[in-house]
């Protein structure tokens, strides 16, 4: 008996495998998958809204999946110190490359193609975001040791800045979509980080890359030369400023203490690292309080307690 194999039709270059190999098709998409169709298979792709949709300002930039929103802020949310105009990308980046998924052995939450993609929009979005305005994003980008055999997954987040630092709330967090997106045309909702409560309750960040860490998937991120490996400061308050090393006079330090004699006064502390970059965030800060109040959003007293503590960190 022969067996006659006919030549696949234009439009059926990718065939359907055999079932011991359907585990391998998932994982390994040819050549026309690299980039995902928005119609796979000539389906009408339907999009699931994420929760956030109706509260859409503007999109400051958007991808195939990737994008970068300005939001309305959640319903009951305080007024935040926006624009956030002195944040370098170099900076963002850092701090985002930082995070860690306590929950899969400490790897990374963000990678290096993922945070060339989504960093510069975020800091122009949070540039130009307004004190009752957010910033969300979701980015995508393929996670694990088979590298382009692995299924493209995507994380999300919420960005706000309030008087400890640069928040972060994490929604999804690497969620594999790409196999039902390719299988069914629809694109689950990619639903950012949320103040009320966790998208992921599973996720647990790690605490490198924070300063403080409110919630497991809520985080403020290390800005301004801090350093990554520093311990959080207890959750919801801002951590102490790093202390700029001092080097005593050689004669001091060379010279005997006398028996008797009573000790040296303690050093005082060395005041922090005070850089270009740090310096204009926090007048960028006075300013945005200024206005905070000017506009009634804040009430006096508040405001001459954040500019006490502000001015503190002068």
């Amino acid at each position: 008996m022969s067996l006659r194999f006919q030549r696949p039709s234009r439009g059926r270059r990718c065939q359907v495998l055999p079932a011991l190999a359907l585990g391998a098709m998932l994982a390994l998409p040819c050549a026309a998958w690299s980039q995902a169709p928005t119609q796979p298979f000539g389906r009408t792709t339907r999009v699931i809204p994420d929760s956030a949709q109706e509260r859409v300002v503007r999109v400051v930039f958007q991808g195939n999946f990737d994008r970068v929103r300005i939001e309305r802020s959640e319903p009951g949310a305080a007024a935040n110190l926006h624009p956030v105009t002195a944040l370098s990308a170099q900076e963002l980046r850092a701090a985002m490359a930082a995070l860690r998924r306590a929950d899969r052995r400490d790897v990374e939450l963000f990678n290096a193609d993922e945070l060339a993609v989504i960093v510069p929009p975020l800091v122009q979005a949070l540039a130009e975001v307004s004190p009752q305005q957010e910033v969300t994003f979701a980015v995508v980008g393929r996670h694990g040791a088979l590298g382009p055999l692995v299924e493209r997954s995507v994380t999300t987040g919420r960005m706000f800045r309030t008087p400890e630092g640069l928040q972060l709330i994490v929604g999804l967090a690497q969620q594999p979509f790409e196999g039902q997106f390719l299988a069914t045309g629809v694109l689950i909702a990619f639903e950012p980080g949320s103040r009320a409560a966790a998208v992921d309750p599973k996720l647990r960040l790690g605490a490198q890359g924070t300063t403080a860490q409110r919630r497991a998937d809520w985080v403020t991120l290390v800005l301004g030369g801090a350093a990554a490996g520093s311990p959080p400061a207890p959750a919801g308050m801002p951590a102490a400023a790093p202390a700029a090393a001092s080097a005593a006079p050689a004669a001091a330090a060379a010279a005997p203490v006398q028996a008797g004699s009573p000790p040296p006064p303690a050093a005082a502390a060395a005041p922090a690292t005070r850089t270009p970059a740090f310096l204009a965030e926090q007048e960028e800060r006075l300013k945005t309080l200024k206005r905070l109040r000017d506009q009634n959003l804040i009430t006096e007293e508040e405001y001459q307690q954040k500019r006490r503590e502000i001015l503190q960190l002068l």
